[in-house]
């Protein structure tokens, strides 16, 4: 069974190579517009010191202040060819995150308590 599907797999590559390789290229579009998703992953953590050199509480914003470690971002690109060797791209991804929690210790951030 496994190797009649194998042939079935490998003849409708077969067929569908030719026609792949006869699409036209998209660099050669004079636009292109592209949506697609970003999966990040943040670690993000702070610590502002005291003027007189002590360290201040390094705070972590996903475990002490209960933020977004991961968040899918939605991604959008555009491309303009202006000549064929030259194009003007401009692509925007926004990372906002959130978070709350009750803090359950002191934090020394810079000079204040």
């Amino acid at each position: 069974m496994n190797n009649t599907r194998f042939r079935m797999l490998a003849t409708a590559a077969a067929l569908a190579a030719p026609a792949a390789l006869a699409a036209p290229d998209p660099w050669d579009g004079a636009f292109m517009f592209q949506i697609g998703a970003y999966n990040a992953q943040a670690e993000t953590a702070m610590r502002l010191d005291t003027s007189d050199g002590r360290f201040g509480t390094q705070v972590s914003f996903e475990s002490d202040l209960g933020g977004e470690d991961r968040k899918t971002l939605p991604t959008f690109e555009m491309l303009w060819r202006l000549n064929p060797r030259h194009a003007l791209e401009a692509s925007v991804v926004s990372l906002r995150r959130e978070g709350n929690t009750t803090l359950r210790a002191t934090i020394e951030f810079g000079d204040q308590r």
